[in-house]
């Protein structure tokens, strides 16, 4: 396969086009002995700095033996890509153009050179799908593959991911032999008929204690709460550090990967997932990125408005304290009704804010008043 290569006027991704065929172009209007080219010509969006670039294709390789159908196999690459710019292919025999076509790149989805998500699009052109449909251009079948390299922030990410999973599996090849070898030693010593004795005591205990142990939880409800709210955060966070070393080990990143590959490679098929990865797309707005996360039909959405104002008034469950957790809560309860119903509500997002800000405000169901708009 030739390879031809080209380069635009600003900064971005590489862009490699595949021509692969052009099928039953017209006759040209006088008969001439030169076979035709495709020349494709790569243009950046409106207002950019980034000028036109045109490539084209070597001779075709093969022909049709009875329709005017070529096979060419050429592989033409553009540096410093604008991902929002578009292709024009033009069939050109003998300086006459026989048909002409338009492709917009933000449809290609963009992908590392090298990354385990490295995607190529397999097209065949006509003017019903494109935007020319006034041009003729009967068929044209190509592949084209829009790579970038990482973003620096994930490009350190992963390079601070090395040594970190470097010390979980040291310390998990340290500890799991030991423990293995006393898990192993206590259950061949200890038969489990053994404990339904020692645990009957206890069983009764709890019986007789957890009824007014109960009733004393309600009258001094006010008193424990938030030693409960506190103590039920402590867990949490606990149990989270404790997933965390768990999905960090061989074993729970073999499980882990193998649950999360399809989803994040359905994910980076979104421009929005894209921009978050990809150096050559402009960083995506807070909104952008969230917004393909969400629900769009009505019943998850209400799902999702009522979950919001629960946890929006959930601050009266520790009085006068909670109201510190609205300054955390404020901003994300606005993004999220900002990514659903910004384009139909656009002052929705300043009645959220006031609303958790102000004090003793929180009761007010802004959520579900977004779903109900």
């Amino acid at each position: 396969m030739k390879s031809l290569e080209g380069s635009a006027s600003s900064t971005g991704g590489t862009l490699i086009v595949n021509v692969i065929g052009v099928y039953q172009l017209p006759a040209p209007a006088t008969p001439t002995p030169s076979l035709p080219l495709i020349t494709v010509t790569l243009k950046g969006p409106e207002g950019s700095s980034q000028g036109p670039t045109t490539l084209s294709t070597s001779t075709p390789k093969s022909k049709h033996p009875t329709h005017l159908s070529y096979r060419y196999d050429t592989a033409l690459t553009f540096s410093n890509v604008d991902p929002s710019s578009t292709l024009t292919f033009n069939a050109v025999q003998s300086g006459a153009t026989l048909g002409s076509v338009t492709y917009d790149l933000t449809a290609v989805p963009v992908s590392h050179p090298s990354g385990p998500h490295h995607m190529r699009t397999e097209l065949e052109l006509t003017p019903s799908s494109t935007l020319s449909p006034v041009d003729s251009f009967p068929r044209l079948k190509l592949s084209l593959a829009l790579t970038s390299p990482y973003r620096s922030a994930v490009l350190a990410l992963q390079s601070l991911s090395k040594p970190y999973f470097a010390g979980v599996d040291a310390v998990v090849d340290f500890a799991q032999p030991p423990l293995a070898a006393a898990w192993s030693a206590v259950a061949s010593a200890v038969n489990p008929r053994y404990l339904v004795l020692p645990m009957v005591p206890v069983l009764v205990v709890a019986a007789v204690l957890t009824p007014p142990l109960a009733g004393l939880a309600v009258i001094g409800l006010p008193l424990f709460l938030p030693l409960l709210v506190i103590t039920s955060l402590l867990s949490l966070l606990l149990a989270g550090l404790g997933f965390t070393f768990y999905v960090s080990t061989p074993h729970g990143r073999a499980r882990t990967s193998s649950f999360l590959s399809p989803h994040l490679s359905s994910a980076l098929r979104h421009r929005a997932f894209q921009s978050l990865v990809y150096s050559a797309l402009p960083p995506p707005t807070p909104v952008a990125a969230v917004k393909p996360l969400l629900p769009t039909e009505p019943g998850p959405r209400l799902t999702l408005c009522l979950l919001i104002d629960f946890l929006g008034s959930s601050s009266y469950l520790i009085p006068f304290a909670g109201e510190a957790f609205d300054l955390f809560w404020a901003p994300a309860q606005t993004l999220l009704l900002q990514s659903m119903y910004g384009s139909s509500q656009p002052n929705l997002k300043y009645v959220s804010m006031a609303e958790e800000l102000l004090p003793f405000t929180d009761v007010l169901p802004t959520a579900c008043v977004g779903w109900v708009g």
